[in-house]
């Protein structure tokens, strides 16, 4: 019984002797007794969105730890055939990748994961209104109109956006990034977001606004 060796070369001799004292020596053999496998890692390359470790990304790429040079690696895609390359799955919802090494010497180790696919991006939003609240002259803010409050609040309509709660709405003007905020139930409800830009210079303001929602899109 050889099973208490530890991994490594062994070497094998074999011999006799009768009971008149005889003796003969067997031809002796060498092998390598291997039982251990690295196990395999996986994740997202790309885990995209508000969480970058949520698990819902736009984004199927993986990537996976590098074999040993005697290591055969296949691949299982939602439970499907096994594949000698990785195929991202493109279907909107949850996946399951399972990679598999298996060595000269038949170990075997796998590893999986599990993520949801979400690369369905919300539709536009509408700004709504601008709100003046400073000064003499307040109320709704028209189109091309002046106004002496360096915060005006910007109501962003979410209707027919595909918007949930946990998304978020930016705020540009013209290409410039200005501000982001969170999209709740309640705004859900209301069919709309107030946000209030950060302190405006003396300038002219051309307002645009976009849903991204939490998988990035």
């Amino acid at each position: 019984d050889l099973s208490g060796l530890t991994d490594g070369p062994i070497t094998v001799s074999i011999s006799a002797t009768d009971t008149a004292g005889n003796s003969a020596n067997g031809t002796g053999d060498s092998s390598t007794k291997d039982t251990v496998i690295d196990t395999p890692t996986v994740m997202l390359t790309n885990d995209s969105g508000s969480n970058g470790s949520d698990l819902l990304t736009n984004d199927a790429a993986l990537t996976f730890s590098a074999g040993a040079g005697d290591v055969t690696r296949s691949f299982i895609v939602d439970g499907g055939a096994p594949s000698a390359s990785y195929t991202a799955p493109t279907g909107q919802g949850g996946h399951t990748v399972q990679v598999i090494d298996t060595d000269a010497a038949g170990n075997t180790a796998n590893a999986s994961i599990t993520f949801t696919l979400d690369t369905s991006a919300p539709n536009a939003p509408t700004i709504l209104l601008a709100e003046d609240n400073v000064g003499a002259d307040t109320g709704n803010l028209a189109s091309g109109a002046t106004t002496d409050d360096r915060r005006p609040v910007l109501r962003i309509g979410l209707n027919g956006t595909n918007a949930e709660a946990g998304d978020s709405v930016q705020i540009f003007s013209r290409v410039d990034f200005m501000i982001a905020a969170a999209i709740s139930a309640n705004d859900l409800n209301n069919h709309y977001v107030s946000v209030t830009p950060p302190t405006l210079a003396d300038d002219i303001y051309d307002f645009s606004a976009k849903v991204i929602d939490v998988a990035g899109n």
